[in-house]
């Protein structure tokens, strides 16, 4: 299956065919797109973050509270790569104001990223 393949490519240490299966491969589960991210923060954040907002927009596409909170949920991880590994608090915020720009009218997904 796709996502045992993600972790074998993980635990072989092949960091870059993994970040292009959960890129490419539109089947896998939100699991292991968090799972190739959270593995790569350090050495990769900008790929990092590249997953992680793939799932930010995913879930904001859905246009649901609920969707919203994982979207939120998944932004709060973009903020830690931010502001933790490249020391970077303007780039966060050029990202988070982006997405509230973009869905200034989603009342309920403001909502949620005010929480961030």
């Amino acid at each position: 299956k796709d996502h045992v393949r993600i972790d074998i490519l993980l635990d072989e240490g092949e960091e870059k065919k993994a970040i292009r299966e959960v890129l490419t491969n539109d089947e896998l589960p939100d699991k292991s797109l968090e799972k190739v991210a959270r593995s790569i923060k350090k050495e990769r954040p900008n790929d990092a973050i590249h997953i992680f907002d793939s799932l930010v927009q995913k879930y904001i596409g859905h246009a649901v509270r609920g969707a919203y909170e994982v979207a939120a949920k998944h932004a709060v991880s973009i903020k830690e790569i931010y502001i933790t590994t490249k020391k970077d608090a303007g780039g966060w915020e050029h990202y988070i104001g982006a997405i509230r720009k973009n869905h200034s009218k989603k009342s309920a997904l403001l909502d949620e990223l005010r929480k961030l």
